[in-house]
């Protein structure tokens, strides 16, 4: 059964370059009780990483976000926050690989992003990286077809 205490508790960062459509994000978790950080950039969330440990991680797809995923996957502190892209622009076997476990395309709407994080919120850890081996998975079989 899901602990909707915990859910309500989360803290999510959100990483998203678009001022306008950060702060939409932002408002729409917070009204559901979320506690929600936010970034314009990767370094930006990186320092912010070194100051709290985020239950979920949002993150525009859009860019290249190589060097945070590798970041996130190698710190070990860092390595179990779940991840879920925003956007649909990015290559979806790159970040598989990275760890996103799920991903929304823009634009979406208020519904769709809070199934999407109650979904992943509800995740146990042990469910986390079964998940991500899962995608994984599923993204060496479609590079290889």
């Amino acid at each position: 059964m899901v602990n909707m205490r915990t859910l309500r508790a989360a803290v999510v960062l959100v990483i998203e370059p678009d001022q306008c459509f950060r702060s939409l994000i932002g408002a729409s978790l917070r009204q559901e009780g979320h506690r929600v950080v936010e970034a314009a950039d990767d370094r930006t969330a990186v320092e912010m990483l070194g100051r709290l440990r985020p239950n979920l991680i949002l993150i525009d797809d859009d860019m290249d976000r190589t060097w945070l995923l590798s970041r996130l996957a190698s710190t070990p502190s860092l390595a179990g926050i779940p991840i879920i892209a925003m956007g649909g622009n990015g290559d979806l076997v790159r970040l598989a690989r990275a760890g996103i476990i799920d991903s929304i395309n823009k634009p979406f709407g208020y519904t769709e992003l809070q199934a999407s994080v109650s979904t992943v919120l509800a995740l146990s850890p042990e469910d986390v990286a079964f998940e991500r081996e899962r995608i994984v998975a599923l993204a060496g079989e479609l590079t290889a077809a």
